[in-house]
């Protein structure tokens, strides 16, 4: 697999997983968007809550986070990938390989939301928290009463975009907010979400990756337009323009 999706093998007290970094050149250019912390700090007094807290913790404290799972609700994690930003961005993804390493996993997230407890995701306070809630439960039921005590914000950027963008776009998916916001359009070979679950079982099943080196580029595209949406949001909040580009 290593000469398809670089990266390496973890082990961790949980099992076994494989960690791809993602592509340097990838993760710099998405990048460019950041907001620096003089526009964070000047953006705070108009801001909800939650984003005034974002920005107060920016970025040494924040963690943008997305699964790609077998299903609804309480089907496998397979996929966990994550952002931090700082002096050296990084973004990774923790794969299970097979069934058994979905514990493996779930621990690295754990072990990264511990180092950085503001959490950022779309739509990740229905979906994504709850799922990697229940699936740690599911494997260590001991530790449902611990389990999250580490996130000090959560921050789901869906419902701010629905405020800001709601009543201008086709709808609020990350696809759309990626064209229309950030003006961004992926490759041809970007796969579709519905698809993730049969494609990631044929992989378990026959070993072929052409199907989840697609799901891999899911994952990082969504993330890193999560990142993007950041700034966006923020100046939103701050200024209503009144030309150009109508949804930035």
């Amino acid at each position: 697999m290593e000469h398809i999706l670089p990266g390496q093998v973890r082990r961790n007290p949980w099992g076994t997983c494989y960690e791809i970094t993602f592509p340097a050149q990838v993760v710099q250019a998405r990048m460019r968007q950041a907001p620096s912390l003089a526009h964070l700090a000047a953006a705070q007094a108009r801001l909800p809550e939650d984003l005034q807290e974002l920005c107060r913790r920016w970025p040494q404290d924040v963690l943008f986070v997305d699964l790609e799972t077998c299903g609804f609700a309480g089907s496998p994690v397979f996929l966990i990938g994550a952002v931090w930003l700082g002096p050296q961005p990084q973004g990774v993804q923790w794969l299970a390989r097979h069934w058994a390493e979905e514990p493996a996993v779930l621990y690295q997230f754990w072990k990264h939301l511990r180092r950085r407890p503001v959490l950022v995701s779309f739509n990740g306070k229905s979906f994504d928290w709850p799922m990697l809630v229940q699936r740690t439960v599911y494997y260590q039921p001991q530790s449902w009463d611990r389990v999250g005590r580490e996130l000090r914000l959560h921050c789901d950027l869906l419902h701010h975009a629905r405020r800001l963008w709601g009543r201008q776009l086709p709808n609020c998916r990350l696809k759309t907010l990626e064209r229309y916001v950030c003006g961004y359009h992926r490759a041809a070979d970007d796969i579709p979400g519905w698809a993730i679950p049969g494609a990631y079982q044929e992989f378990v099943q026959t070993g072929r990756t052409d199907q989840l080196q697609r799901i891999v580029y899911h994952n990082q595209m969504d993330l890193l337009t999560l990142v993007e949406l950041v700034p966006r949001v923020l100046r939103r909040h701050r200024v209503r323009p009144s030309g150009g580009n109508r949804w930035c």
